[in-house]
């Protein structure tokens, strides 16, 4: 249908034709092998402009590629700019030659339009309006350049050991592991669970029942306990033991350590905010004063948080894709890495959105969410983050974010 309405445009613009006639018109030009014979121009045609971006965006890659393997952090950031203006003007110029194409399918039944007053011009005049042009096609290149290498080569990334622990250094969410991540991988924030006690207290726990980590001690759930039995049980991870810790020494345990924490609220029920009321209740003056961050997965626990403290800054976890930015109360979003895009991202930063990557383990996983774009990663492998990151302070990523950059060109 594409094809045999392919001149229905022309006839309404440049021979003036009625709708019904541009459309009665456009249906004979393009009836039997007059129609075949356009439909292999456009296709070939095509094949061409699509071969040659090809080849244009492969080398504007391997170029970056070379400069990030071999270029120190100056030389890579000054190659990302050219490459990206190289990669954008060829996006332009192949969106010109496109349009060129099919302007020249046209040209035996439509009279070409001629600039006759830019011809008329003189030399000087051209000179300033080619300079313009060309000025002007730079700017559009380098803009996204320029945010490339500021947001890749010079941005922070939090570092945030997951349920404290680095590599298998101790038990989960347990003081020992704590001390030790803090010491030896140095996060910017540790990431842990808490769970209520039967008596309203709040302990560490990731699992709704004690059966695994207890090793078969206890087969309940941290809610059917006081925080005096909690407490006394000992968790197995690793290789190490550990007392469950309550929260209030977990709390005492980091501030020691100088390292922020990000909690999480584990939930027994769908519906919970009175969770929420019960923890800042016993922990908004210690949760302000450190500036420590506090995420759910559950909704309502979410929405009364942010509501009872303002200035706390409350996430909400998302384990999948979506569709369209979640529509929440939250400052952040914990997203599971293997489901983030770029775009979700980079939309969710728009609307001012903190995203953090979890849980991100192996080296893969760490550069492809860094080029994303996310503001911190969780991982059960700080020390292996530290030098992932340190890596990508030498813009080691540079070629990737370029190949994404250009993926997304082709795809649009």
């Amino acid at each position: 249908m594409a094809i045999r309405f392919f001149y229905v445009l022309p006839e309404l613009v440049l021979h003036q034709q009625s709708g019904k006639t541009a459309l009665r018109n456009s249906w004979q030009k393009t009836a039997g092998r007059a129609g075949w014979r356009l439909m292999f121009k456009l296709f070939f045609g095509s094949l061409l402009i699509g071969a040659m971006t090809l080849l244009v965006f492969g080398v504007t890659y391997l170029l970056q590629l070379g400069i990030d393997q071999l270029g120190n952090l100056d030389a890579s950031a000054l190659g990302a700019v050219l490459t990206f203006i190289l990669a954008t003007l060829s996006d332009i110029l192949f969106s010109i030659v496109g349009l060129q194409f099919v302007l020249g399918l046209m040209t035996r039944d439509y009279q070409v339009v001629e600039l006759t007053d830019f011809v008329s011009k003189s030399k000087r005049s051209k000179r300033w309006v080619g300079a313009f042009l060309i000025l002007n096609l730079i700017v559009q290149g380098a803009t996204p350049s320029f945010w490339f290498v500021v947001n890749t080569a010079n941005r922070h990334m939090k570092i945030i050991s997951h349920r404290g622990v680095d590599g298998g250094n101790g038990v989960q969410n347990t003081i020992p592991a704590l001390q030790d991540t803090v010491t030896k991988a140095h996060p910017d924030y540790v990431e842990m669970d808490i769970r209520q006690t039967k008596d309203g207290k709040w302990v560490l726990m990731h699992d709704p029942n004690l059966t695994t980590l207890t090793k078969g001690a206890s087969n309940k759930s941290i809610s059917d306990l006081t925080l005096q039995q909690a407490t006394a049980l000992t968790v197995y991870e690793n290789g190490h033991t550990a007392k469950i810790p309550s929260f209030a020494a977990y709390a005492k345990a980091a501030e020691q350590a100088h390292v922020k924490l990000l909690v999480e609220i584990k939930t027994e029920r769908q519906t919970a905010p009175d969770l929420a009321d019960s923890f800042l209740k016993q922990f908004k003056t210690v949760m302000d004063q450190n500036g420590w961050e506090m995420h759910s997965l559950n909704y309502s626990v979410v929405q009364r948080l942010k509501k009872l403290d303002p200035k706390l800054p409350v996430g909400m976890i998302l384990p999948g894709d979506f569709v369209g930015n979640p529509v929440t109360n939250a400052d952040f979003y914990t997203m599971e890495y293997s489901f983030l895009t770029r775009e979700q991202v980079e939309s969710l930063n728009e609307l001012r959105k903190v995203v953090y990557a979890w849980t991100v383990n192996d080296e893969t996983g760490m550069v492809a969410a860094y080029s994303q774009g996310v503001q911190g990663e969780i991982t059960d492998d700080a020390t292996t983050l530290h030098a992932v990151m340190q890596d990508s302070d030498k813009a080691r990523l540079m070629h990737q974010k370029l190949g994404r950059y250009i993926v997304n060109i082709l795809a649009e």
